[in-house]
């Protein structure tokens, strides 16, 4: 087997619109490692049929692959997994893009969907081990901030911004927990800051 690479780079707005579903998402976190579609099903604790249509889609752009096959009974069992440890958008992706405004809105969704999906379940998790009388340790940070700074502090916050990344990608431990990392540093265009 291939060993995993590091980027699969979108290219354009349709293969976007497809890894921009919240029940996509799960299905490739739960595949950084090779499972098969009924596997997956069990994790996410929903009906095996209700995948095939998603899992189809992320092979038809190539997020995913198929490992292995397995003789279950009378039937072919197909082992997937990512084929990418991170998916980002590639440099040229622009030039691939009629409908901008789409564009715009399936890249913001994108990046915002996945991190909003991430902190309800683990601010569920936490509300559950509360109901049950279970001591919550809390790993990780959540948070909103809004400030007004010059373009060279921009600048240099950016550069360190980029560089915590590199970083926290460096120690990327297979062994340790998953953990996902948004960040959003862009003008304030809405009721916050000034429209441009």
């Amino acid at each position: 087997m291939e060993p995993v690479r590091d980027d699969y780079y979108i290219e354009d707005l349709f293969t976007l619109e497809v890894l921009n579903s919240p029940i996509r998402l799960r299905i490739l976190h739960n595949l950084k490692q090779p499972r098969s579609v009924r596997d997956v099903a069990e994790a996410l604790d929903v009906p095996v049929t209700r995948l095939y249509y998603h899992f189809n889609l992320l092979e038809e752009i190539g997020a995913i692959e198929v490992v292995e096959t397995r003789k279950v009974g009378a039937m072919i069992q197909r082992i997937y997994r990512t084929v990418a440890r991170n998916f980002k958008a590639a440099p040229n992706i622009l030039d691939n893009i009629d409908d901008k405004q789409k564009f715009a809105e399936v890249g913001a969704a994108a990046v915002v969907d996945g991190a909003r999906m991430d902190a309800e379940a683990t601010i569920r998790s936490q509300l559950e081990k509360l109901d049950v009388g279970k001591e919550v340790e809390v790993l990780g940070s959540m948070g909103r901030t809004v400030v007004q700074l010059t373009a060279d502090q921009v600048r240099e916050f950016t550069k360190r911004i980029e560089a915590l990344i590199m970083e926290i990608n460096e120690a990327n431990d297979p062994d340790g927990d998953a953990f996902g990392l948004t960040w959003v540093f862009f003008p304030q265009a809405g009721p916050f800051g000034p429209a441009e």
